[in-house]
C-alpha cells in the first residue's frame, strides 16, 4: 500500500504544475480552451488573450483574458482563469505530497514491525559479546 501511495503521490505532484501550465496556455491548447469557454463564457463567446506591459520600461508583461462575443463586446475573466490555474496546481500538488508522506510512513512502519529483536541482534553480532 505504501508503494501505491508513493506512485500516485508522485504522479499527482507532477500533474499539478502541468495542469497550471495548461490553463495559462489556454490559447495554445484547444481542448483546454473549450473547457474554459464552457466554464466562464456565455454561449456564442470565445476566449481571447491580450498581453500588455506592466510597468513602463520594464520587461515584464501581464496577461489578460476576455470572453468575446460576435459584436466585439469583451468581458474580462482574468481573475477566474488565475483562480482556476492556482487551484489546479495546489490541489493535486498537496494531495500528492500527503500521499508521498503517507506512503513513506506506511513503508517505514511496516518495516519496523517486521524486524524482530533476533534479526537486529544477529545483524549487530551482539551474541558474540561476552555475557550474552
Amino acid at each position: 500500500m505504501g508503494r501505491l501511495f508513493l506512485f500516485i503521490g508522485i504522479i499527482l505532484t507532477l500533474a499539478g504544475p502541468g495542469l497550471m501550465i495548461a490553463v495559462f496556455s489556454v490559447q495554445d491548447i484547444p481542448f483546454i480552451q473549450d473547457i474554459l469557454v464552457e466554464q466562464y463564457c456565455e454561449p456564442g463567446e470565445s476566449i481571447t488573450h491580450a498581453r500588455g506591459a506592466s510597468l513602463p520600461g520594464a520587461n515584464t508583461y501581464s496577461d489578460i483574458w476576455y470572453c468575446d462575443d460576435n459584436e466585439g463586446n469583451q468581458r474580462e475573466i482574468t481573475g477566474q482563469i488565475a483562480v482556476t490555474g492556482i487551484v489546479l496546481f495546489v490541489a493535486p500538488f498537496l494531495i500528492g505530497m500527503i500521499l508521498i508522506f503517507a506512503g513513506e510512513w506506511t513503508m517505514v512502519r511496516k518495516h519496523r514491525w517486521t524486524v524482530s529483536q533476533d534479526t537486529v541482534a544477529s545483524d549487530l553480532d551482539v551474541r558474540s559479546l561476552p555475557g550474552v
